[in-house]
């Protein structure tokens, strides 16, 4: 169990590092600035970050983040989850910190608007990777529907 809750406390680390950097540049920031990010922009950075943690340890992770971080944190993950990519990854730390600090988000008034803004761009990426899936489903069945027939129809 101590090596479990050392990977946590290693996870939970990486978030908050990630969640500095990323304050510390701009969301255009320049060729330097883009080096101690990996070559990546800081919503780009912010979510290889969240991909290298596995995925049980994703929300002890969360868990044990500070009040003042979990604002950071949702106030970037709006960010990323304006730009669409790794909306499952996106959605699921957003329902686990939103879940986890109800009570307190509730009561905040600077992190209403930003539960909002998450509501609706979250919603609308989900929604977006939904009709994905479904236009894929179709075109799998059709697929398969031709191979039927021309299976049929070959002697």
């Amino acid at each position: 169990m101590a090596k479990e809750t050392k990977e946590t406390q290693d996870a939970c680390d990486r978030v908050m590092e990630a969640l500095d950097r990323c304050a510390q540049h701009p969301a255009e920031p320049t060729a330097l600035q883009m080096a101690l990010l990996l070559d990546m922009t800081p919503d780009a950075f912010f979510r290889h970050t969240l991909r290298q943690i596995r995925s049980n340890q994703l929300e002890p992770a969360l868990m044990q983040l500070p009040f003042d971080y979990v604002l950071m944190l949702l106030a970037r993950l709006e960010s990323c989850a304006k730009c669409g990519a790794d909306t499952e990854l996106i959605s699921r730390a957003t329902l686990v910190v939103v879940r986890l600090h109800h009570s307190r988000l509730s009561t905040t008034d600077s992190a209403l608007p930003i539960l909002r803004s998450l509501r609706i761009s979250t919603k609308r990426a989900l929604q977006e990777r939904c009709d994905q899936a479904g236009y894929n489903l179709a075109a799998l069945r059709s697929i398969r529907r031709r191979l039927h027939d021309d299976s049929l129809t070959i002697p």
